[in-house]
């Protein structure tokens, strides 16, 4: 929980099909970006902007919903 209450901003979650795989990526998000010459509120996390994140999918393969969590390595 700390990596979505102790940094600014939000994951965004790219998914790109690259046949035959999917690939699930995160960046962050932020609605109106720092200012870059704002030294005295440095904009560092502890979690490298990374957040664990639900990604809920189904394939044609299976009419049964899979969960897969991003972690802070992908």
């Amino acid at each position: 929980m700390d990596t979505w209450t102790r940094q600014k901003g939000y994951p965004l979650i790219t998914v790109t099909l690259e046949h035959p795989t999917v690939k699930v990526k995160q960046e962050r998000y932020l609605l109106k970006p720092p200012e870059s010459d704002d030294a005295s509120s440095p904009d560092v996390s502890p979690y490298g902007y990374k957040w664990f994140v639900p990604v809920t999918y189904v394939t044609d393969l299976s009419n049964t919903q899979k969960t897969y969590w991003l972690n802070m390595s992908n």
